[in-house]
């Protein structure tokens, strides 16, 4: 498959092949000009949304700014 012009949803449709999901229950939805995440049956996003199972999150630790003196 080649995308060419307006790109900005070939990563969806790559994600669908790469992970050779049977699209005929949506595949019109597939060519349509508003075609988003959003129109992909639940059962297909979801997963992807959901926490890691332990439920925790690594917050990155965050170095506070140097301070700056007046006038350097």
């Amino acid at each position: 498959m080649v995308f060419a012009g307006n790109i900005e949803k070939s990563g969806i449709v790559f994600g669908l092949m790469k992970d050779r999901v049977n699209v005929d229950g949506f595949k019109q939805e597939l060519l349509a000009s508003d075609f988003g995440l959003a129109s992909l049956p639940e059962e297909i996003w979801r997963p992807q949304l959901e926490m890691p199972h332990s439920g925790l999150v690594s917050p990155v630790p965050v170095e506070p700014p140097e301070e700056m003196a007046m006038g350097e």
